[in-house]
Protein backbone atom coordinates (compact mmCIF):
# COMPACT_ATOMS: atom_id res chain seq x y z
CA UNK A 1 0.00 0.00 0.00
CA UNK A 2 1.43 3.35 -0.77
CA UNK A 3 2.23 5.81 1.60
CA UNK A 4 1.18 9.53 1.16
CA UNK A 5 0.83 10.73 4.61
CA UNK A 6 4.04 12.23 4.97
CA UNK A 7 4.42 13.84 1.41
CA UNK A 8 1.20 15.43 1.90
CA UNK A 9 1.49 16.67 5.34
CA UNK A 10 4.86 18.42 4.04
CA UNK A 11 3.02 19.88 0.69
CA UNK A 12 -0.01 21.79 2.98
CA UNK A 13 2.73 22.48 5.86
CA UNK A 14 3.49 25.88 4.53
CA UNK A 15 -0.30 26.87 3.82
CA UNK A 16 -1.64 25.94 7.11
CA UNK A 17 1.12 27.44 8.90
CA UNK A 18 0.68 30.71 7.00
CA UNK A 19 -2.85 31.03 7.07
CA UNK A 20 -3.35 29.51 10.97
CA UNK A 21 0.08 30.28 12.77
CA UNK A 22 2.46 28.38 15.12
CA UNK A 23 -0.15 26.52 16.62
CA UNK A 24 -1.85 24.28 13.48
CA UNK A 25 1.88 23.46 12.49
CA UNK A 26 2.37 22.50 16.32
CA UNK A 27 -0.71 20.17 15.80
CA UNK A 28 0.74 19.21 12.49
CA UNK A 29 4.29 18.46 13.98
CA UNK A 30 2.91 15.75 16.69
CA UNK A 31 0.13 14.42 14.80
CA UNK A 32 3.32 13.27 12.26
CA UNK A 33 5.18 11.75 15.04
CA UNK A 34 2.39 9.92 16.42
CA UNK A 35 1.80 8.19 12.87
CA UNK A 36 5.57 7.24 13.27
CA UNK A 37 5.43 6.03 16.57
CA UNK A 38 2.25 3.73 15.36
CA UNK A 39 0.15 5.89 18.11
CA UNK A 40 -2.72 6.09 15.35
CA UNK A 41 -5.45 7.09 17.90
CA UNK A 42 -3.23 9.77 19.06
CA UNK A 43 -2.33 10.66 15.56
CA UNK A 44 -6.58 10.67 14.67
CA UNK A 45 -7.04 12.66 17.88
CA UNK A 46 -4.71 15.67 17.32
CA UNK A 47 -5.81 16.29 13.19
CA UNK A 48 -9.75 16.01 14.61
CA UNK A 49 -8.66 19.03 16.90
CA UNK A 50 -8.00 21.39 13.72
CA UNK A 51 -11.05 21.58 12.66
CA UNK A 52 -10.14 21.51 9.32
CA UNK A 53 -12.32 19.25 6.70
CA UNK A 54 -10.04 19.41 3.75
CA UNK A 55 -9.02 16.97 1.31
CA UNK A 56 -5.78 16.80 2.88
CA UNK A 57 -6.58 16.53 6.66
CA UNK A 58 -9.39 13.94 5.12
CA UNK A 59 -6.86 11.61 3.47
CA UNK A 60 -4.48 11.58 6.52
CA UNK A 61 -7.27 10.60 9.24
CA UNK A 62 -8.05 7.75 6.95
CA UNK A 63 -4.37 6.63 6.14
CA UNK A 64 -4.35 6.83 10.74
CA UNK A 65 -7.99 4.68 10.36
CA UNK A 66 -6.40 2.26 7.59
CA UNK A 67 -3.32 1.59 9.98
CA UNK A 68 -5.42 0.96 12.97
CA UNK A 69 -7.41 -1.40 11.39
CA UNK A 70 -10.68 0.51 11.36
CA UNK A 71 -11.48 0.03 7.31
CA UNK A 72 -15.02 1.38 7.83
CA UNK A 73 -13.81 5.01 8.95
CA UNK A 74 -10.50 5.09 6.47
CA UNK A 75 -13.01 4.46 3.56
CA UNK A 76 -15.15 6.90 4.79
CA UNK A 77 -12.39 9.35 4.80
CA UNK A 78 -10.74 8.18 1.92
CA UNK A 79 -14.16 8.74 -0.34
CA UNK A 80 -14.23 12.50 1.57
CA UNK A 81 -10.19 13.23 0.57
CA UNK A 82 -11.05 13.58 -3.02
CA UNK A 83 -9.77 17.11 -4.14
CA UNK A 84 -6.85 19.76 -4.42
CA UNK A 85 -3.34 18.25 -3.32
CA UNK A 86 -4.42 14.63 -3.22
CA UNK A 87 -3.36 12.30 -5.89
CA UNK A 88 -6.72 10.75 -7.58
CA UNK A 89 -4.86 7.69 -8.43
CA UNK A 90 -3.35 7.07 -4.78
CA UNK A 91 -7.14 7.77 -3.19
CA UNK A 92 -8.58 5.26 -6.11
CA UNK A 93 -6.01 2.53 -5.21
CA UNK A 94 -6.44 2.91 -1.04
CA UNK A 95 -10.36 2.55 -1.55
CA UNK A 96 -9.58 -0.53 -3.38
CA UNK A 97 -7.04 -2.05 -0.75
CA UNK A 98 -9.99 -0.67 1.74
CA UNK A 99 -12.99 -2.73 -0.30
CA UNK A 100 -10.69 -5.70 -0.19
CA UNK A 101 -10.24 -5.85 3.58
CA UNK A 102 -13.89 -5.55 3.82
CA UNK A 103 -14.21 -8.69 1.68
CA UNK A 104 -15.72 -6.35 -0.81
CA UNK A 105 -14.12 -8.04 -3.37
CA UNK A 106 -16.08 -6.90 -6.63
CA UNK A 107 -15.27 -3.42 -5.31
CA UNK A 108 -11.90 -3.96 -4.81
CA UNK A 109 -11.71 -4.52 -8.31
CA UNK A 110 -13.47 -1.51 -9.19
CA UNK A 111 -11.24 0.86 -7.89
CA UNK A 112 -8.37 -1.10 -8.87
CA UNK A 113 -9.48 -0.50 -12.30
CA UNK A 114 -10.52 2.85 -11.87
CA UNK A 115 -6.70 3.66 -10.49
CA UNK A 116 -5.29 1.74 -13.38
CA UNK A 117 -7.38 4.00 -15.94
CA UNK A 118 -5.87 6.71 -13.99
CA UNK A 119 -2.02 5.20 -14.19
CA UNK A 120 -0.40 2.13 -14.53
CA UNK A 121 0.92 0.95 -11.32
CA UNK A 122 2.47 -2.55 -10.73
CA UNK A 123 1.22 -2.47 -7.08
CA UNK A 124 -2.35 -2.15 -8.23
CA UNK A 125 -1.64 -4.44 -10.83
CA UNK A 126 -0.88 -7.10 -8.57
CA UNK A 127 -3.48 -6.35 -6.36
CA UNK A 128 -6.05 -6.83 -9.13
CA UNK A 129 -4.69 -10.46 -9.78
CA UNK A 130 -5.10 -11.44 -6.13
CA UNK A 131 -8.33 -9.81 -5.92
CA UNK A 132 -9.31 -12.30 -8.89
CA UNK A 133 -8.00 -15.09 -8.09
CA UNK A 134 -9.88 -14.64 -4.01
CA UNK A 135 -12.99 -13.82 -6.11
CA UNK A 136 -12.69 -17.44 -7.65
CA UNK A 137 -12.06 -18.84 -4.17
CA UNK A 138 -15.03 -16.87 -2.51
CA UNK A 139 -16.92 -18.28 -5.30
CA UNK A 140 -15.29 -22.08 -4.96
CA UNK A 141 -16.05 -21.67 -0.85
CA UNK A 142 -19.74 -20.25 -1.74
CA UNK A 143 -20.04 -23.36 -3.45
CA UNK A 144 -18.75 -25.63 -1.14
CA UNK A 145 -20.77 -23.67 1.53
CA UNK A 146 -23.80 -23.62 -0.73
CA UNK A 147 -23.28 -27.71 -1.34
CA UNK A 148 -22.65 -28.59 2.36
CA UNK A 149 -25.65 -26.81 3.71
CA UNK A 150 -28.10 -28.26 1.54
CA UNK A 151 -25.78 -31.56 2.27
CA UNK A 152 -26.66 -30.58 5.60
CA UNK A 153 -30.26 -29.91 5.10
CA UNK A 154 -30.53 -33.25 2.79
CA UNK A 155 -29.14 -35.20 5.75
CA UNK A 156 -31.59 -33.25 8.24
CA UNK A 157 -34.32 -33.97 5.97
CA UNK A 158 -33.27 -37.78 5.62
CA UNK A 159 -32.87 -38.09 9.67
CA UNK A 160 -36.57 -36.37 9.76
CA UNK A 161 -38.02 -39.07 7.41
CA UNK A 162 -36.12 -41.66 8.83
CA UNK A 163 -36.88 -40.66 12.01
CA UNK A 164 -40.65 -40.14 10.81
CA UNK A 165 -40.43 -43.94 9.35
CA UNK A 166 -39.15 -45.23 12.43
CA UNK A 167 -41.33 -43.53 14.38
CA UNK A 168 -44.37 -44.66 11.72
CA UNK A 169 -43.09 -48.35 11.73
CA UNK A 170 -42.90 -48.72 15.91
CA UNK A 171 -46.19 -47.41 15.97
CA UNK A 172 -47.24 -49.81 13.47
CA UNK A 173 -45.16 -52.72 15.46
CA UNK A 174 -47.04 -51.62 18.25
CA UNK A 175 -50.51 -51.82 16.24
CA UNK A 176 -49.71 -55.32 15.28
CA UNK A 177 -48.50 -56.32 18.63
CA UNK A 178 -51.87 -54.79 20.40
CA UNK A 179 -53.83 -56.63 17.45
CA UNK A 180 -52.12 -60.04 17.78
CA UNK A 181 -52.33 -59.89 21.74
CA UNK A 182 -56.16 -58.77 21.49
CA UNK A 183 -56.44 -61.70 18.28
CA UNK A 184 -54.31 -64.04 21.01
CA UNK A 185 -57.20 -62.80 23.55
CA UNK A 186 -60.05 -63.23 21.21
CA UNK A 187 -58.60 -66.55 20.06
CA UNK A 188 -58.32 -67.61 23.56
CA UNK A 189 -61.75 -66.70 24.99
CA UNK A 190 -63.42 -68.29 21.56
CA UNK A 191 -61.72 -71.39 22.69
CA UNK A 192 -62.65 -71.29 26.10
CA UNK A 193 -66.13 -70.82 24.18
CA UNK A 194 -65.65 -73.21 21.61
CA UNK A 195 -64.51 -75.84 24.10
CA UNK A 196 -67.46 -75.25 26.73
CA UNK A 197 -69.86 -75.44 23.60
CA UNK A 198 -68.08 -78.80 22.69
CA UNK A 199 -68.26 -80.22 25.87
CA UNK A 200 -71.67 -78.96 26.27
CA UNK A 201 -72.43 -80.52 23.17
CA UNK A 202 -70.59 -83.96 23.63
CA UNK A 203 -72.76 -84.16 26.66
CA UNK A 204 -75.94 -83.65 25.02
CA UNK A 205 -74.57 -86.03 22.53
CA UNK A 206 -73.88 -88.45 25.02
CA UNK A 207 -77.27 -88.05 27.09
CA UNK A 208 -78.99 -88.37 23.23
CA UNK A 209 -77.13 -91.15 22.44
CA UNK A 210 -77.57 -92.92 25.80
CA UNK A 211 -81.14 -92.06 25.11
CA UNK A 212 -81.16 -93.07 21.81
CA UNK A 213 -79.60 -96.65 23.46
CA UNK A 214 -81.98 -97.11 25.47
CA UNK A 215 -84.87 -96.18 22.87
CA UNK A 216 -83.33 -98.80 20.77
CA UNK A 217 -82.67 -101.34 23.68
CA UNK A 218 -86.17 -100.49 23.92
CA UNK A 219 -87.36 -100.57 20.24
CA UNK A 220 -84.90 -103.78 19.73
CA UNK A 221 -86.80 -105.48 22.46
CA UNK A 222 -90.38 -104.40 21.73
CA UNK A 223 -90.06 -105.08 18.12
CA UNK A 224 -88.64 -109.21 19.29
CA UNK A 225 -91.88 -109.06 21.82
CA UNK A 226 -93.93 -108.30 18.66
CA UNK A 227 -91.83 -110.58 16.44
CA UNK A 228 -92.03 -113.44 19.24
CA UNK A 229 -95.87 -112.50 19.49
CA UNK A 230 -96.17 -112.67 15.37
CA UNK A 231 -94.59 -116.13 15.31
CA UNK A 232 -96.21 -117.10 18.41
CA UNK A 233 -99.66 -116.05 16.66
CA UNK A 234 -98.56 -117.29 13.16
CA UNK A 235 -97.81 -120.62 15.15
CA UNK A 236 -100.87 -120.83 16.81
CA UNK A 237 -102.51 -119.34 13.63
CA UNK A 238 -101.17 -122.36 11.92
CA UNK A 239 -101.82 -125.00 15.07
CA UNK A 240 -105.82 -123.43 14.80
CA UNK A 241 -105.74 -124.12 10.95
CA UNK A 242 -104.27 -127.39 11.65
CA UNK A 243 -107.14 -128.23 13.96
CA UNK A 244 -109.77 -126.57 12.17
CA UNK A 245 -108.55 -128.55 9.02
CA UNK A 246 -108.30 -131.85 11.05
CA UNK A 247 -111.91 -131.35 12.65
CA UNK A 248 -113.55 -130.67 8.72
CA UNK A 249 -111.52 -134.11 7.99
CA UNK A 250 -112.73 -135.66 10.82
CA UNK A 251 -116.70 -134.46 10.78
CA UNK A 252 -117.33 -136.22 7.34
CA UNK A 253 -115.91 -139.75 8.69
CA UNK A 254 -117.72 -138.93 12.03
CA UNK A 255 -120.87 -138.08 10.38
CA UNK A 256 -121.07 -141.44 8.15
CA UNK A 257 -120.15 -143.00 11.39
CA UNK A 258 -122.94 -141.77 12.81
CA UNK A 259 -125.09 -142.32 9.98
CA UNK A 260 -124.00 -145.87 9.86
CA UNK A 261 -124.13 -146.50 13.99
CA UNK A 262 -128.44 -145.37 13.75
CA UNK A 263 -130.45 -148.89 13.63
CA UNK A 264 -131.54 -149.40 10.33
CA UNK A 265 -135.28 -150.02 9.59
CA UNK A 266 -135.82 -153.66 9.51
CA UNK A 267 -136.73 -154.77 5.53
CA UNK A 268 -138.93 -157.35 4.59
CA UNK A 269 -137.39 -161.19 4.59
CA UNK A 270 -136.88 -161.92 1.45
CA UNK A 271 -136.43 -165.22 0.54
CA UNK A 272 -132.48 -166.52 1.67
CA UNK A 273 -130.17 -166.42 -1.09
CA UNK A 274 -127.96 -169.09 -2.11
CA UNK A 275 -124.73 -169.71 0.20
CA UNK A 276 -122.33 -168.00 -2.45
CA UNK A 277 -124.75 -164.59 -2.00
CA UNK A 278 -124.33 -165.12 2.08
CA UNK A 279 -120.65 -164.82 1.83
CA UNK A 280 -121.06 -161.81 -0.02
CA UNK A 281 -122.53 -159.92 2.01
CA UNK A 282 -120.29 -161.00 4.96
CA UNK A 283 -117.53 -159.39 3.51
CA UNK A 284 -118.58 -155.77 3.37
CA UNK A 285 -119.37 -156.14 6.97
CA UNK A 286 -116.03 -157.16 7.70
CA UNK A 287 -114.46 -154.00 5.85
CA UNK A 288 -116.53 -151.82 7.75
CA UNK A 289 -115.98 -152.55 10.98
CA UNK A 290 -111.80 -152.31 9.72
CA UNK A 291 -112.74 -148.79 9.12
CA UNK A 292 -114.25 -147.36 11.91
CA UNK A 293 -111.13 -148.97 13.80
CA UNK A 294 -108.76 -147.38 12.13
CA UNK A 295 -110.52 -143.74 12.32
CA UNK A 296 -110.18 -143.98 15.88
CA UNK A 297 -106.22 -144.23 15.91
CA UNK A 298 -106.16 -141.55 13.59
CA UNK A 299 -107.85 -139.22 15.73
CA UNK A 300 -105.82 -140.43 19.12
CA UNK A 301 -102.77 -139.43 17.02
CA UNK A 302 -103.45 -136.22 15.98
CA UNK A 303 -104.64 -135.57 19.98
CA UNK A 304 -101.00 -136.45 20.79
CA UNK A 305 -99.48 -134.57 18.29
CA UNK A 306 -101.33 -130.85 19.40
CA UNK A 307 -100.69 -132.04 22.45
CA UNK A 308 -96.72 -132.42 21.82
CA UNK A 309 -96.76 -128.50 20.31
CA UNK A 310 -98.52 -127.26 22.85
CA UNK A 311 -95.39 -128.47 25.13
CA UNK A 312 -92.81 -127.24 23.01
CA UNK A 313 -94.93 -123.84 23.21
CA UNK A 314 -94.96 -123.28 26.81
CA UNK A 315 -91.18 -124.50 26.73
CA UNK A 316 -90.46 -121.53 24.68
CA UNK A 317 -92.20 -119.47 26.22
CA UNK A 318 -90.64 -120.42 29.86
CA UNK A 319 -87.29 -120.15 27.92
CA UNK A 320 -85.90 -123.30 29.43
CA UNK A 321 -87.21 -123.20 32.71
CA UNK A 322 -88.93 -125.82 35.01
CA UNK A 323 -92.14 -126.94 34.26
CA UNK A 324 -94.52 -125.28 36.83
CA UNK A 325 -95.99 -127.25 39.59
CA UNK A 326 -99.63 -127.10 37.69
CA UNK A 327 -100.66 -130.64 35.63
CA UNK A 328 -101.11 -130.29 32.88
CA UNK A 329 -104.26 -132.40 31.41
CA UNK A 330 -102.91 -134.53 29.44
CA UNK A 331 -106.16 -136.67 28.87
CA UNK A 332 -109.43 -135.12 28.52
CA UNK A 333 -112.08 -137.07 30.54
CA UNK A 334 -114.94 -136.99 27.94
CA UNK A 335 -114.71 -140.12 25.93
CA UNK A 336 -114.43 -139.93 21.66
CA UNK A 337 -117.65 -140.88 20.62
CA UNK A 338 -115.58 -142.93 18.17
CA UNK A 339 -114.21 -144.78 20.77
CA UNK A 340 -117.66 -146.14 22.14
CA UNK A 341 -118.39 -149.42 20.92
CA UNK A 342 -120.80 -149.18 17.56
CA UNK A 343 -122.96 -152.00 16.70
CA UNK A 344 -123.70 -150.43 13.12
CA UNK A 345 -126.04 -153.14 12.41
Amino acid sequence: MKRVFFYMIFIFVIPIFLHAGLNDYKIIQQAQQAYKDKKYDKSIALLKNLNRDTPQVNYNLAESYYKKGDYKEALKYYKRAKGEGVDEHNRLYNIGNCYFELGRLKDALKSYDKSLKIRKDKDAQHNTRVTKKELKKKKKQQKKKQQNQQKKQNKKQQNKKQNQQKKNQNQQNKNKQNKSSKDNKQNKSNQKDNSKKDKKQDNKQNKSGQKGKEQNKQKKSKEQNNQNQKGNGKENKKEQNKEQNSKEKEKPKFDKQQKNSEPKKPKEQKPKPASGASESKEKPKKEEKKGVASMGGEKENMEKKIRQRQMKRLLKKMGGQKMPTLMYQTVSGKKHPNSTNINPW
